[in-house]
Parts: structure tokens; C-alpha cells; sequence
């Protein structure tokens, strides 16, 4: 498909005056493939170069613990810009001290969700600022994770797995971000989080759930269903008493509960609640329990470079996984690592 002269003076005229250009324009100039493109300003410029990484290791540091990791496997936490960290570990990991021997099996990824508005934390009896998450328009957003994304995808294991927290402000363009970047017969699944508590709308459906985009880097991947299973609904007859089907084959109940679907009712942190760090839109454990333990096996990798006050890392700590955490946010780096070394994590905090 060509534009006609007509059009193509129409099309310079345009761009003469500085005005926009309608999109019937546009399209026989961009050689879109047959499905299309997801196209957002700013999406062809080349990827930021990522800020040279030079890392020191924090006096603070809770020092190895040999008894419970005898191979070398370590924890680390960063305190630094999760681009460069994610460029050096896929091109340069040599370049880093202490470097996890394996690749993660999960990567769960919270970052800012669009929401124009800057968040703090509870520090040391004061609020400190904690991450700015206003944003020009969507489109700068999109920039930030883009080169983020492919990088995690080039760091995961072959049977690993991403997870991509978001709400209903970013959950439409992070899908189609996320299909780019892994494919899409490599999304496994959207879950949603429903939580109550807070205030109820009088003029629409109250919005009481967050969702989580699940994407496989292959085929091959791990999946425990057995690990996540929850207990029968009370007065379930196939609880009781199993199933019988057309062929006569009976089916029992299994002793564990049922499978996970997905939606999960989880409620968010109560304000008393003994998981509290006094950081922003802190997660609560019981969501990264069930991801852990369905997407890895005690002793894989788990990374989070969002993490805020590190609930990954605490989660992956007790149950006995191996993990590396990255924030760029000072009270975050802070309130993680006290969080971990009150659990008893043996860890190595790295700061820029």
C-alpha cells in the first residue's frame, strides 16, 4: 500500500506546520506486520545506555553464613539503578562480587503502577520519601520498562518465569508490552488479586484488585500445582465424598484441597499487622507465598528489582530459597535490609 501524490502533499504540508498527522497517513509508511504493532512516542529511539555500575559493599552487611550455604550460593541486595544491574548481570557478570551460580527461576516485578502521585515511608519514627511514581504521559512509563523487560528475559533460567504486578491504570499497555517482549504463546496467565478494605464507590463497581501477568520465557517451564492447593469449600460433596463420571470412574478428593485457580482472595496488610514496615504499597506475604512455592523449588533463584521493602526476599528467606533484591530507593534499601536481618537472612548489601 502506497500514499498518492495527493496524499503525500498533504502528509508534507503537515509536518511543514508542525501539526499532527492522521494515522491513515501514517500506516502505509510503517510496514506494520499483519497483526499490527503496539506503537507508543518514543518506542523506536534506542535503548538508554545504561549508567557505568560501580558497586561497594555496605560495612552493615550480615556477613555469609557458611553452616547454611556450603556450596557459595549467595543473597544479595542492591541499592542501586536496576537498569545497570540487569545490564551487568546479562553482559558482564563476571564484573560483580559474589555472583548468584544459577539464573532465576522467577523474577517478580512491582514497579510504580502509573499512578501520578509520589509515595513515603515510615522511617526511623519520621516520612521520608520513598519513589516518585508521576509520569509525563504513559508513554514515558513504557519507556522505562521496555528495556527493563527484555533484559529480565535474557536473565531468567530456560523454565523460568516472570511476574509482572500492575493495576487497572497499566494492565492493558503492560499485556501488550509483555507479548513483545516474551511472545505471546509465552503468557501463561493473568491473575487477579482481590483484596477488600478501604472505602466503597457510590457511583461505579468498587476497583478491589490488582492483577498479575504471568509469562514463561519457553516451553519448558515449572508449574507445582500440589504446592498452592487450598482447602475444599465447607459442604462440598466432592470433598466428602469424591465424584463419580459418565464412564463410572470415581474420583476422590484430594487429601491437599483443590487446585489454585486464578483469582485469589488475599487481603492486604492490616495496619497492625506484624508484616508492616511503614513502606508504601507493601505487599503482603501470603501473595509471594503462593508464587514462590508454585513457580520454584527450595534452593532456585528468585530476583525482585522493585523491591521495595523487600517482601520477595523475606518471603524467598523462609522458605529456603535463594534470592537478590534491587532498589534504587533509599528508604527502601534501608527498610529492606533491616526487615532481612531481623528475619536472621544471611545477605550482602551492595550500594552504588
Amino acid at each position: 500500500m502506497s500514499l498518492s501524490a495527493r496524499d503525500k502533499a498533504e502528509l508534507l504540508a503537515l509536518i511543514a506546520a508542525d501539526k499532527p498527522v492522521p494515522r491513515a497517513l501514517l500506516e502505509p509508511l510503517l510496514a506494520l506486520p499483519d497483526e499490527g504493532e503496539f506503537l507508543w512516542p518514543g518506542k523506536t529511539a534506542p535503548d538508554p545506555a545504561p549508567p557505568h555500575l560501580c558497586l561497594r559493599r555496605d560495612a552493615a552487611s550480615v556477613p555469609r553464613n557458611a553452616a547454611i550455604d556450603p556450596e557459595g550460593a549467595h543473597n544479595l541486595l542492591f541499592h542501586c539503578d536496576n537498569l545497570a544491574l540487569l545490564y551487568t548481570l546479562v553482559h558482564a557478570p563476571v564484573s560483580l562480587p559474589q555472583m548468584p551460580k544459577q539464573r532465576p527461576r522467577l523474577i517478580y516485578l512491582d514497579p510504580p503502577f502509573a499512578v501520578g502521585a509520589d509515595f513515603f515511608a515510615g522511617r526511623d519514627g519520621e516520612k521520608v520519601p520513598a519513589f516518585s511514581d508521576k509520569w509525563e504521559n504513559l508513554a514515558g512509563w513504557l519507556n522505562m520498562l521496555r528495556p527493563r523487560l527484555k533484559l529480565m528475559r535474557e536473565r531468567l533460567a530456560d523454565d523460568g518465569c516472570l511476574c509482572l504486578h500492575c493495576d487497572r491504570r497499566t494492565v492493558a499497555p503492560a499485556r501488550l508490552l509483555l507479548d513483545e517482549c516474551f511472545g505471546k504463546s509465552r503468557f501463561i496467565n493473568e491473575i487477579i488479586w482481590h483484596y477488600t478494605g478501604g472505602g466503597r464507590s457510590k457511583s461505579r463497581f468498587s476497583q478491589k484488585h490488582d492483577t498479575l501477568l504471568l509469562y514463561a520465557k519457553s516451553g519448558r517451564r515449572h508449574f507445582n500445582a500440589d504446592a498452592v492447593r487450598v482447602p475444599y469449600k465447607p459442604g462440598s460433596g466432592y470433598a466428602a465424598a469424591g465424584i463419580t463420571a459418565r464412564s463410572g470412574k470415581h474420583y476422590l478428593p484430594n487429601p491437599l484441597g483443590t487446585p489454585v485457580d486464578d483469582v485469589w482472595d488475599i487481603p492486604m496488610l492490616n495496619p497492625l499487622s506484624s508484616e508492616r514496615t511503614g513502606y508504601a504499597v507493601q505487599k503482603p506475604e501470603r501473595l509471594l507465598e503462593r508464587l514462590i512455592a508454585a513457580l520454584t523449588e527450595p534452593g532456585d533463584l528468585v530476583e525482585d528489582y522493585f523491591c521495595g521493602s523487600g517482601t520477595t526476599a523475606a518471603v524467598a528467606h523462609k522458605t529456603g530459597r535463594q534470592w537478590l533484591a534491587c532498589d534504587a530507593g533509599p528508604a527502601a534499601a534501608a527498610i529492606a535490609a533491616t526487615r532481612l536481618r531481623n528475619l536472621g537472612a544471611a545477605f550482602t548489601l551492595y550500594r552504588e
